[in-house]
């Protein structure tokens, strides 16, 4: 008797260790399917391995619900988000965070797999002062009736574009571009959400917020306003010491309107608006007696009427091979948005 109850002992033992094995077998198969790096799959337990895979399945019908319904974000923009100015989210009405590309890593440090393998909400990740802020614009048809720095936007429209302040990772150690954090005792990074809410299965209670986040650069800080001829959004215009045009780079005529022939020699102070006329002395005057590069948050006036806003950066440079001209002012000019400049105008007067 005893016999039997060994030999029936050895025989379940022997079944449960062949099915561990086979689960085991079809979770490293998944592990080989992620769209992952092989050091990160290397490290997944089979935990977050399930995990990760669970967000895939689910960002996969997500994404051919809104991509059906909308074609604001494409597919080709999921294959290539790493090729983007920031990461992806997607967010629940009711604060689920259902998908954040890996490259999250990159700006905030954390791990993709680890947020969704626990189940994080947008609170999570946001800073506890802008989670109001969230809950407005997670709303299919937000009211506004709340404070932050947000796009003026239909209330009949779906599109969302705010800033606000995301938890950065306590072991965070790889250097970003410098944010308005640094400056701060906080450990979060201000972003600049982009995007738009999508109602599921046509229940206007149930939505997901799609969006594209991309921190924000400190505009007092130097080294994040350095000219960047990759920045598509960056013009360059150089001045004698009286800020008279001399030279402009080519990309003047997309965002202003002029030609460089039409700018040379003419005043910067004409092309700026006359309520920030007094903002761009005291930047002028600041480069001039040499204090260094110095930055301001100003409009333009583009060649048909219009205002853009734009961060400018000024820089004292000398020349040492040019006799007639031998010290100019270098102005590197970053076209904004409306919310970007109302975030770093209120950032300048604190």
């Amino acid at each position: 008797m005893d016999q039997l109850v060994t030999m029936n002992n050895r025989s379940t033992s022997k079944a449960s260790k062949e099915r561990r094995d086979l689960i085991n077998k079809e979770i490293d198969e998944l592990r080989e399917l992620l769209p992952l790096t092989k050091s990160t799959k290397a490290h997944l337990s089979y935990i977050q391995v399930m995990s990760a895979v669970r967000a895939y399945i689910r960002r996969g019908n997500y994404f051919n619900k809104i991509c059906y319904q909308d074609a604001y974000f494409g597919e080709t923009s999921f294959k290539f988000h790493e090729a983007l100015p920031g990461f992806l989210i997607m967010v629940s009405s009711d604060g689920k965070l259902l998908f954040v590309s890996e490259n999250i890593a990159d700006y905030l440090g954390h791990s993709m797999v680890e947020l969704l393998s626990k189940g994080a909400l947008v609170r999570d990740l946001v800073d506890e002062e802008d989670l109001h802020l969230i809950w407005s614009q997670l709303q299919l048809h937000h009211l506004g009736a709340y404070t932050g720095f947000h796009d003026v936007i239909s209330s009949n429209s779906n599109e969302r574009r705010f800033v606000c302040r995301m938890l950065r990772s306590q072991c965070f150690k790889r250097r970003l571009p410098e944010c308005i954090s640094d400056q701060t005792e906080q450990k979060t990074t201000p972003v600049l959400v982009q995007g738009r809410v999508h109602p599921l299965y046509n229940d206007t209670s149930q939505t997901v917020l799609l969006a594209l986040c991309n921190p924000l650069q400190d505009p007092s800080n130097p080294s994040s306003n350095e000219s960047d001829e990759s920045d598509v959004l960056c013009f360059t215009s150089v001045h004698d010491i009286n800020l008279r045009i001399k030279a402009t780079s080519d990309s003047v005529k997309f965002f202003l309107g002029f030609s460089e022939s039409q700018l040379v020699n003419c005043s910067w102070y004409q092309f700026v608006h006359h309520e920030d006329l007094q903002e761009a002395t005291n930047m002028h005057c600041r480069v001039r007696s040499g204090c260094g590069r110095c930055t301001s948050i100003l409009r333009m006036l583009t060649r048909r009427g219009r205002t853009i806003n734009v961060c400018t950066t000024g820089d004292l440079v000398t020349q040492d091979d040019v006799s007639t001209y031998p010290t100019v002012i270098q102005l590197n000019h970053r076209v904004l948005s409306d919310v970007e400049a109302d975030y770093y105008r209120a950032y300048h007067q604190q």
